[in-house]
């Protein structure tokens, strides 16, 4: 999968820790939790990852470190009352033409959470904190045969862009959709 490029300047300061976790509760299913990435949760967020995508799609351990310990992005867990990883998203800061934009490097839940609102939760504050730090536009990639997570990414106020042939490796395509924030 490839990186965005570095930006120019430094983010406005954004301390997840100072930030109250997120909750949501939908009904009879049990409560999930958004707090901020800890250094121990790596090998959770890779065991998920490799379960979310192909082998050939999902991250190494070494690029999700890399990602976790970049200065450029951010990383949000959701998780159940009993501790147990939901889900996850990284975010990358990325300058565009002078202005901070926030590039969804992955979002992954788990498959029994799926459709419980775990995505739009972690999405939503994504959406938070990029606004805050001034960010104007979300960015992601998706797979062209991801129909379902095409339509999540719609309903979110996500449109498509633009397409970059053979992105997923080497062989699938991605559209490339964006919202303006």
């Amino acid at each position: 999968m490839q990186r965005a490029g570095p930006e120019s300047s430094g983010p406005r300061a954004f301390d997840p820790l100072l930030a109250p976790d997120r909750g949501v509760n939908p009904g009879p299913r049990p409560e999930i939790r958004v707090r901020a990435y800890r250094r121990h949760d790596l090998p959770r967020l890779y065991e998920l990852d490799q379960s979310c995508f192909p082998p050939d799609i999902a991250y190494s351990r070494a690029d999700l470190r890399y990602f976790l310990a970049s200065p450029r992005c951010f990383c949000w867990v959701a998780e159940s009352p009993s501790d147990s990883v939901a889900g996850f998203i990284i975010v990358e800061r990325v300058r565009r033409s002078g202005s901070m934009t926030g590039h969804i490097v992955t979002i992954d839940v788990g498959a029994q959470m799926r459709r419980q609102g775990v995505g739009r939760l972690l999405m939503e504050t994504a959406e938070e904190q990029l606004t805050r730090e001034g960010a104007i536009l979300m960015s992601l990639e998706v797979a062209e045969d991801n129909l379902p997570a095409q339509v999540f990414y719609r309903r979110l106020g996500f449109a498509e862009v633009g397409r970059i042939p053979k992105y997923y490796a080497a062989r699938q395509d991605a559209r490339v959709m964006e919202k303006r924030l």
